[in-house]
């Protein structure tokens, strides 16, 4: 390689400064500059720098503005914007018309419309949507959205119409409109509706939306034709626009629109009952002809009147109207449950449960009464009442519950569980018992004498006491606040025989009891006795806490108990403030008897019953205190660590009885000692302030004849309280304390029968009979004969005496001045229905066949009797309760739910009075109305006398009361009669009303029932323990609806439909 070449290879053909190594200039051999150019600027390919050429086109071919050779830039357009063809880029030439001819407005140059000569517009589309090939532009298919071609022929027919004779111009060849002969286009679209259907409801094919078929509910179709009828008008000459073709207007001559609906009552029937189609709901015509046996009667007899053909009354034979309701129970069933068709309810057949027809034949003796004699009502038909010669009911018990073969049907044994026979008889003790008892007496006499572990004097604890914090282990007592203190500043220590008991104040106050004798078998004894309280919660006996170690003394830990402390006081300072209060000293009397059954019950015994251990607290409740001596099953085998006070002890009572009977004894004292100070409240004066007793002392028993108490007791003119002592008298004689006879038993045995004892005291015991039908009650006032309207009478239902409706001014119209408050103001009450009220208030012998029957427990009845006295100790509660039994033993609806709502005839809810069927409690308002003799028309010469008690002035005529009663109810019936037949209602008794109580409020009264809530129920009438202010017709009072007491029962009512 030449020298040059090898320097040119290494060092480049070009210098830094530009100029060629091999020209020396700044051009090579060829002409062309470092940067590709010549001496006139341009590189080998022809271009400048600018990138145009020698003519000034770039290397696309366009010069610096955009146009190439031609004249045309790159969107095809000339400097006048036309293309190669002549078309600007909206598409028009320079004449302003596109490829086609058209102008922008769309119009063609040869035609002048928006279509060319074949028929296409602009776009290429024919009217009908289809371009030149014949393709339509919205299906995409030869055939447009209605199965036309692009030569308007139907796919389907063939020709120039669819089905529906439309063309594809959607002109009906029919009509020559859009629309068809109904007014649907071609789209099924309804001209006046814009819907699928017309103003009918009927769709382009007459098919109607609601029923599916040619037809609409009504049976028009599209065209409006019947299609029973086969013109205009259905068979009841209304077209498918409700107009009559006789009126002319929307009801025909009756007053029937199309729906059946009549103009004036706006209902389905018309002022006469009739229906649309000239019927009333019984089936009878205008004209009185029944459709179904086209006479005048309906099947059951009864004409468009209602009238029955053999009655010639609105009830059948069998009391029942023609809408089947019974005309005395006011509902589709007879009192003894058979419907119209003579069918019972329960059994579905002609015979009830215990085989009475609706006529009361029994269908094994085809007679009136059953094998034993009892009838439909369960009455004997010899003795006339509810029990037979024996003293047997329909089911063949006693009242005690006996059956015929002496079996009681509680105990299911020959005696009841106060351990009485079927004739009165108490049960021996068995000789199981006798040996079980001598048995534990023998074995604890083998028992020897507990030993005394300490004897602590009461000043020790007196001392530990001031410094309780420090001596006492339980934290409740060391966290205590404070202690009782006595006058001297001393701890106040209630003392006992075997302990002292502190008060403590903590959060709540405490009873701590120290003990002054121990002995062995204390702490199993208190174990066990917290470990039954805790577990039976008895309301009466108070919980502890045993502490073996709770107190040091002299350096010796002893044991005592912890309970709540007992606001109550002993039960002869409870006496002492309420002894002449001898409602509070029966109920105290009650529930004490209620603790000594609960305690038998359970098979255990205080052991020392006696006033210090009786407390009362201010909810008049009574706790028991001091159980040292309490039994229970699990301490059998020990014996009784004191012999509890001596006045409320059998004399023969040592030790070794200690046993579930260790009470009676202490609860015949309590008992005869309450039973006597609420008969004769001054012998307490007697006791000159001993307050160690009741009535008995100790030495008493040991020679009862020759006790002043006993003597001054048989004074007292009261045979229940005779029998009871005497018989008592008998008891401190036994030698064997477990022949002992609960009190309880013999104080119910004496409740049942009046005139209980013999001369020696011995009780004697009989079956209760009802004797209503022996008594016969004093003639009332006389009746006055009433119009038409007002006649008073008493109904079939039982003793029931008829109230007609009427308006009556309520309150005190006399304005007596013994009225009260509570009597104001006098105000108008609209009662314009009619109803039933007891002619009697319900007596102890119909309310104890409900107890029997629902083996309810019966209502006490002080002593005094039962039969056919007012029953008493009831509650509104038991009231009600009662009325729905004794509504379903008659076949009637309960008128109350178990709230004590009223219920309607078919079980609803109701606070309207007259919709109630069932038995029920009186309103106020119908109380009043009934007490002031119902209504009286003084137009008809019914003097309205307006008297202050029930149909007389003088209460010693119309009732007992406080003065003439000697405090006691007395048989129903005795006094004189109101002017509609009703006894008792001033006086007796207080009676249940179903109302809450209100104050009165002055206008007219509308609610027939009372307030709507409250917290008393109203009761009327007085009682035997009041003064004559309290047994006006206008006085009123009220009562808890869930207590009881001793003067107030009840009396029915129902009303009449």
């Amino acid at each position: 390689m030449a020298l040059k070449d090898l320097i040119l290879k290494i060092l480049g053909e070009w210098k830094k400064d530009g100029t060629n190594r091999i020209t020396g200039t700044f051009y090579d051999p060829n002409g062309y500059d470092q940067s590709g150019y010549n001496r006139e600027g341009f590189n080998a390919a022809g271009y400048n720098r600018s990138g145009f050429d020698i003519d000034g086109f770039n290397i696309d071919g366009y010069d610096k503005y955009g146009y190439n050779r031609k004249g045309y830039n790159r969107a095809g357009y000339n400097r006048h914007g036309f293309n190669e063809k002549g078309y600007n880029k909206d598409g028009y030439d320079a004449n302003g018309l596109d490829i086609n001819g058209f102008d922008e407005a769309g119009i063609h140059k040869d035609t002048g419309e928006p279509y060319d000569p074949r028929g296409f517009n602009r776009e290429g589309l024919n009217p009908y949507g289809f371009d030149r090939s014949g393709i339509h532009a919205g299906t995409k298919t030869t055939l447009d959205p209605y199965g036309f071609d692009r030569y308007a022929i139907h796919d389907k027919t063939g020709t120039h119409h669819d089905p529906n004779d439309f063309a594809i111009n959607g002109i009906n060849r029919k009509t020559k409109t859009a629309h068809d002969k109904n007014g649907f286009d071609r789209d099924g679209k309804h001209n006046r509706t814009g819907k699928n259907v017309n103003e009918h409801g009927f769709n382009r094919d007459g098919v109607h939306q609601k029923t599916g078929r040619k037809y609409d509910p009504d049976g028009f179709d599209i065209d409006g034709i019947h299609e029973v009828t086969h013109n205009e008008y259905d068979k009841n000459g209304f077209n498918r626009n409700a107009i009559h073709k006789e009126t002319r207007g929307f009801t025909d001559p009756f007053g029937f629109d199309k729906r059946g609906i009549n103009r004036k009552t706006g209902k389905t029937t018309d002022e006469m009952g009739f229906d649309f189609e000239g019927y009333n709901r019984y089936g009878f015509n205008r004209q009185g002809i029944h459709k179904i046996t086209g006479t005048s009667r309906d099947k059951a007899g009864f004409d468009i009147n209602g009238i029955h053909k053999k009655t010639n009354d609105r009830y059948d034979e069998n009391l029942f109207n023609r809408d089947g309701i019974h005309k005395i129970t006011g509902t589709k069933y007879s009192k003894y449950g058979f419907n119209a068709e003579g069918l019972h309810k329960n059994t579905k057949s002609k015979y009830n449960e215990e085989g009475f027809d609706n006529r009361g034949i029994h269908r094994a003796t085809h007679k009136p009464h059953d094998k034993n004699g009892f009838d439909i009502d369960g009455n004997h038909f010899i003795t006339k009442t509810a029990w037979d010669e024996q003293g047997f009911d329909k089911y063949g018990y006693t009242a005690g519950g006996f059956n015929r073969k002496g079996i009681h049907r509680e105990t299911q044994t020959p005696f009841d569980k106060n351990g009485f026979d079927i004739n009165g008889k108490r049960k021996e003790v068995s000789k199981e018992d006798l040996a079980h008892y001598r048995k534990n007496r023998e074995q604890r006499k083998k028992t020897p004498t507990e030993p005394l572990l300490f004897l602590i004097a009461p000043e020790k604890y007196n001392e530990r006491v001031q410094n309780y914090k420090f001596s006492f282990s339980p934290e409740k007592i060391k966290n205590a606040k404070s202690y009782v203190m006595n006058k001297q500043g001393l701890p106040f220590g209630s003392s006992g025989n075997n302990a002292v008991v502190y008060c403590f104040n903590n959060s709540h106050k405490l009873a701590v009891r120290c003990f002054y004798h121990l002995y062995p078998s204390q702490k199993k004894k208190y174990e066990k006795l917290r470990e039954f309280i805790k577990k039976n919660a008895l309301e009466f006996l108070l919980d502890f806490d045993y502490y073996e170690n709770g107190v040091l003394i002299d350096g010796k830990w002893l044991p005592i108990t912890v309970l709540p402390w007992s606001d109550g006081l002993p039960i002869t300072n409870y006496l002492q403030g309420i002894y002449d209060d001898k409602k509070k000293i029966r109920k105290l009397t009650d529930n004490f008897l209620s603790i000594s059954d609960t305690m038998h019950n359970k098979g255990v015994a205080h052991g020392d019953l006696q006033h210090g251990n009786i407390l009362i607290e201010p909810s008049e409740k009574i706790k028991l205190i001091d159980y040292d001596n309490f039994y229970i099953e699990e301490l059998i085998d020990c014996t009784s660590p004191e012999l509890g006070h001596k006045n409320y002890q059998h004399p023969k009572r040592d030790r070794y009885d200690y046993d579930r009977y260790m009470d009676h004894f202490s609860e015949w004292v309590i008992v005869i000692s309450l039973k006597a100070l609420a008969i004769k409240p001054e012998l307490w004066k007697l006791l000159n302030g001993n307050d160690e007793r009741l009535l008995f002392v100790g030495e008493d028993y040991l020679k009862i004849e020759k006790s002043s108490m006993y003597k001054e007791l048989l004074r007292i003119k009261d045979d229940n309280l005779t029998s009871l002592v005497k018989y008592f008298a008998e008891i401190t004689k036994l030698q064997n304390l477990y022949e002992i006879p609960s009190v309880l038993g013999f104080v119910d045995s004496v409740k049942q029968v009046d005139g209980i004892g013999s001369a020696n005291g011995k009780v004697k015991h009989k079956p209760v009979k009802d004797d209503r039908a022996k008594e016969k009650p004093v003639e009332g006032t006389k009746q006055k004969k009433r119009g038409a309207g007002n006649v008073q009478k008493q109904s079939t239902a039982g003793n029931m005496v008829e109230v007609k409706g009427g308006a009556f001014q309520m309150g005190n119209t006399r304005n007596d001045r013994e009225g009260k408050d509570t009597e104001k103001p006098v105000h108008t009450v609209n009662l314009m229905y009619d109803y039933w009220i007891g002619k009697y208030v319900v007596t102890f012998n119909e309310y104890d066949a409900y107890c029997e029957t629902t083996r309810k427990t019966r209502a006490k009845d002080e002593g005094w009797g039962r039969g056919t006295r007012p029953v008493i100790n009831v509650s509104w509660i038991d009231a009600i309760k009662y009325c729905n039994w004794l509504s379903e033993q008659k076949g009637l609806p309960k008128a109350y739910d178990s709230d004590g709502n009223l219920l309607d005839r078919n079980g609803n809810k109701t606070t309207d009075i007259r919709q109630v069927a069932g038995y029920r409690l009186p309103t106020e308002a119908e109380w009043e109305y009934a007490a002031r003799g119902g209504h009286k028309d003084i137009t008809k010469g019914e003097e309205n006398n307006d008297c202050k008690y029930a149909g007389s002035n003088s209460i010693n005529d119309a009732g007992w009361y406080k003065t003439n009663s000697r405090s006691k109810t007395h048989l129903v019936g005795r006094k004189k009669a109101n002017e509609l037949g009703i006894y008792d209602i001033s006086g007796n008794v207080w009676e249940w009303c179903h109302d809450w109580y209100g104050e009165y409020s002055s206008g007219t009264q509308t609610s027939l029932t009372g307030p709507s809530s409250g917290a008393s129920r109203v009761i009327r009438g007085g009682g035997w323990g009041n003064s004559a202010q309290d047994c006006r017709v206008a006085s009123r009072c009220y009562f808890t609806p869930l207590g009881s007491y001793y003067g107030l029962g009840f009396r029915l009512a129902r009303t009449i439909f």
